[in-house]
């Protein structure tokens, strides 16, 4: 079939839906918050950015090798690189699936996740991959994983085969520059190519996660979606004391474990209550202010009053798919075209039938505020690394490969797959297949099937996520863009030597937060007994030193982005 090129206003809009399904549809939603960014090499420049040579001694190229525009083979007689990516169950990547054997056909590169299948845990699969000593050629993760092996030497510094050789990464760090300061470490290499959520470098107000509830428990008990917290509180012990589901009605649950979505509500800053600037400029960390206490101190009786899931802790990421098909979750914060999607789910409504699941515009805060703390930004916390071991040889065409899915014919295939297979033009525009829209779960379960959003991870557009909702989420996601003051997560920051000794101090941060915010919830420590020794013990590890250190390179940040 003759290959259609687009043009590269097109290119640039998909190459922004790259990541969003993933995240969207709940790949790796609940991955750590931001963390700290370590140095490969002791010394340091004070920029952020690095800036090619103007005149880069680019080796003069056989007709036959890839240029990254006409000619976009990289190994003509096949090449195979290992990668590392989690088989999670929101999706993977394999060789056979349709996007990657037409790149194979294109470019002459065949992948091989080498990630334990039976292993869904991000940070068990890589650590059990370091343990192993077979290393994949190149590797996926989210920085909080990959920082501290950057800080090892893990990873090679493949900035100048970007500079010479890569020019569609190149147009990307020009068209997104937050993604060459996220990109940049202090000494100017590039050892982690993080992606974009958004195809412009602004400052991101796009919510990421929105607010679910059974709306046919509201009319059965003639409510309307709350709209305060107090509301919000009423309603889901409402629903436990009607006992909807009978004695098994959990009011409300989460994926993961997590009820931090919940905190925002009590006037807590910072997605996942972590490391957030606030509205004066001002670093700081939501899990040690007063409104967190707070927040834990009612949701500890949330808790005892049988209103959250009783395992939320232990029931793990299928948490939505489980309570909903037995008819007994009420109420849930999560990424909108995955949730939204589980209300269509014929499994699902084989069991519960009268289900009607969905988006609600979220409850004004404990100050009356519409404001959420889960914005986009413009930058994610993932990318992929290159293993230091990798020969040169290698090496380059592993770079090609990542250049490749920033071509007009690579954005195109992995954001809707192979026309005729996968999809079709309409009026001159790209569109799933029919048979798509009738998968299972919808767009956002049907492209996993494909491959397709799952490998690059590169900028997201958001029209491209929208346009695949189901209509009644794709209403809830305006209605929540334009009513809700949606706040841009903690930004991408590249730390200084010195700077980065202070946050090596702090490696075991999510250790100390994790096991007060679990033992505050269900109840095995008194939260204002224990509340200074806490803080104190996060003060004695280093985080208010972090927090001046993130505040000198958040400034930096700045001043490198006004630039």
């Amino acid at each position: 079939m003759k290959k259609r090129i687009i043009p590269l206003i097109l290119a640039i809009a998909m190459l922004a839906s790259l990541s969003v399904m993933l995240t969207a549809c709940g790949g790796t939603p609940d991955a750590p918050p931001p963390a700290q960014e370590p140095t490969p090499e002791p010394e340091a420049t004070p920029e952020a950015v690095v800036t090619p040579p103007e005149d880069p001694e680019v080796p003069e190229l056989p007709d036959h090798e890839y240029d990254g525009t006409g000619n976009l083979v990289i190994a003509p007689d096949g090449l195979e690189i290992t990668v590392f990516y989690t088989h999670g169950g929101n999706g993977t990547i394999l060789p056979d699936q349709l996007i990657f054997r037409a790149a194979e056909e294109i470019t002459g590169v065949r992948i091989n996740n080498i990630a334990n299948p039976n292993m869904a845990d991000e940070q068990e699969a890589l650590t059990e991959m370091m343990l192993s000593g077979n290393f994949a050629n190149l590797i996926f993760g989210h920085i909080g994983q990959i920082s501290p092996l950057i800080s090892e030497g893990l990873f090679m510094d493949i900035s100048d085969l970007i500079y010479s050789y890569a020019p569609n990464i190149v147009r990307y760090f020009n068209a997104i520059p937050a993604t060459q300061i996220a990109s940049t470490w202090h000494d100017g290499g590039i050892y982690y190519l993080r992606s974009a959520l958004t195809g412009s470098d602004a400052a991101s107000e796009q919510p990421s996660k929105l607010w679910f509830i059974r709306h046919d428990w509201l009319d059965t008990l003639g409510l309307q979606p709350p709209t305060t917290l107090e509301e919000y509180r009423d309603t889901l012990y409402a629903f436990k004391e009607a006992e909807l589901a009978g004695p098994e009605t959990i009011p409300y649950f989460a994926r993961q474990g997590d009820i931090r979505q919940l905190v925002q509500l009590w006037g807590v800053q910072g997605d996942w209550a972590g490391w957030f600037v606030g509205d004066d400029g001002v670093v700081g960390h939501g899990s040690f202010t007063e409104e967190y206490k707070n927040a834990l101190i009612d949701l500890a009786q949330w808790y005892a009053d049988g209103i959250i899931d009783a395992e939320i802790f232990t029931r793990g990421g299928n948490a939505r798919a489980e309570l909903l098909s037995q008819n007994n979750g009420g109420a849930t914060v999560d990424w909108p075209g995955s949730t939204g999607a589980l209300n269509y789910n014929e499994d699902i409504r084989a069991n519960a039938p009268e289900m009607d699941w969905g988006i609600f515009r979220m409850p004004r805060n404990i100050n009356g505020e519409l404001r959420s703390e889960w914005g986009r930004g413009s930058v994610t916390g993932f990318g992929w690394g290159v293993h230091r071991d990798v020969d040169p040889e290698l090496a380059l065409a592993i770079v090609r490969y990542m250049d490749f899915w920033f071509t007009t014919e690579g954005a195109l295939l992995a954001t809707y797959g192979v026309e005729g297979e996968s999809f079709e033009y309409v009026n001159g525009e790209p569109q799933f297949l029919p048979f798509a829209f009738e998968h299972e779960g919808g767009i956002p379960f049907f492209i996993r099937t494909l491959g397709v959003q799952e490998f690059p991870k590169w900028p997201a557009d958001i029209s491209f996520e929208i346009g695949n909702f189901a209509e009644r989420t794709q209403i809830g996601y305006m209605d929540a863009l334009e009513n809700v003051n949606t706040i841009s997560p903690f930004p991408p920051l590249s730390m200084l030597p010195s700077e980065q000794a202070i946050l090596d101090r702090i490696a075991d941060l999510g250790s100390l937060t994790d096991e007060f915010r679990q033992g505050a919830i269900l109840g095995t420590i008194d939260i204002e007994a224990t509340w200074d020794a806490y803080v104190e013990q996060a003060r004695h590890m280093g985080v208010f030193d972090a927090m001046e250190a993130y505040q000198t390179a958040y400034d930096r940040f700045l001043a490198s982005v006004r630039n």
